[in-house]
């Protein structure tokens, strides 16, 4: 007798990775891409998704219910699985496009959840890396990677102007710049990383809050060093240098040149820090890095942020 239950009887989340898993194996549940897309098309999604929307397509996903909490930590979202009664918490005093955020984020963890019950051979990624994976899937969820890609360009990288348009954090902007260009060939080179003011951080640190890169897996003989120049989620960072000059000037800066990254000299980068102001204080500094030969790309953020401007800088930001 066949005990397997129909798909009538399976949770929703469930037949889909059922199905995305015999079509991907394992190793699609860490594409955050491909998962999107899938999740997508596999039950309807259409458009642009916010708040609201995600909250009446709950019951489709088979998730009980999308709920605002108050956390006693500064998690931004958090979820609860027993059996088939899924439940999603994001922060209440948040401002929606990161509840947004919050809510794709904590979707991917329940798949990867759901997954690794289904198929016991499947270990999800933990700690820093879930996290970032996370942050990736919640980005390609909300943001169709041509159209992002196009207003990616033509405002020259700028994370305020795609935020803006895009209402999404932070976060998932500058997440998303990097997983673009993962895809394009020939390969593009791209560092970002969010800093952000922590109250349990040191006077004079900020805390990172994601870190990502383009290509996922820098080639041994091209850009070894500048990995090390940007600091992994949960890092503090000292603000010094041109960091510093961002944070005291609350304007933007702009490092033409930053070299000594390689043995020859060979690959220099471009760096620009952008202040994000929150009643009247520096909250987050956003940090973009093209090659040098790339700097021309930065050129229309660079004419709406009028930056302070920084020729050459050695090794340090």
């Amino acid at each position: 007798m066949d005990f397997i239950r129909s798909n009538q009887d399976r949770a929703p989340l469930e037949v889909f990775c059922q199905r995305f898993l015999k079509a991907y194996g394992i190793q699609g549940l860490m594409d955050s891409e491909l998962l999107a897309t899938q999740l997508k098309k596999h039950f309807g999604f259409s458009g642009v998704l916010r708040l609201q929307d995600l909250m009446n397509l709950a019951p489709r996903l088979g998730i009980s219910s999308i709920t605002p909490y108050a956390p006693a930590s500064k998690e931004r979202g958090a979820f609860g699985k027993l059996g088939q009664h899924i439940e999603i918490l994001f922060k209440e005093d948040d401002w929606d496009g990161s509840q947004e955020h919050s809510i794709g984020h904590e979707l991917r963890e329940i798949i990867g959840k759901v997954a690794s019950e289904l198929d016991p051979n499947f270990v999800d990624a933990e700690g820093n890396e879930l996290e970032d994976i996370a942050d990736s899937f919640s980005a390609a969820l909300f943001m169709d990677k041509e159209s992002f890609y196009d207003d990616m360009i033509s405002t020259g990288f700028d994370p305020i102007t795609l935020r803006n348009h895009y209402h999404k954090s932070y976060i998932g902007i500058m997440g998303r710049m990097a997983t673009i260009l993962r895809f394009k060939t020939p390969r593009e080179f791209i560092w970002v990383s969010v800093l952000e003011s922590d109250s349990t951080a040191p006077a004079g640190y900020f805390r990172a809050k994601c870190f990502h890169r383009s290509p996922r897996y820098i080639p041994k003989v091209r850009y070894q060093i500048p990995n090390f120049l940007f600091p992994k989620r949960g890092q503090l960072v000292p603000i010094l240098g041109n960091m510093k000059k961002a944070f005291e000037s609350k304007r933007s800066v702009y490092i033409r040149k930053l070299n000594g990254l390689d043995f020859w000299n060979q690959y220099s980068l471009s760096v620009i820090i952008r202040p994000v102001i929150w009643a009247g204080k520096v909250a987050k500094l956003l940090v973009i890095a093209l090659p040098e030969s790339d700097a021309y790309k930065l050129r229309p953020q660079l004419i709406s942020a009028k930056p302070l401007i920084t020729d050459e800088s050695f090794q340090v930001l």
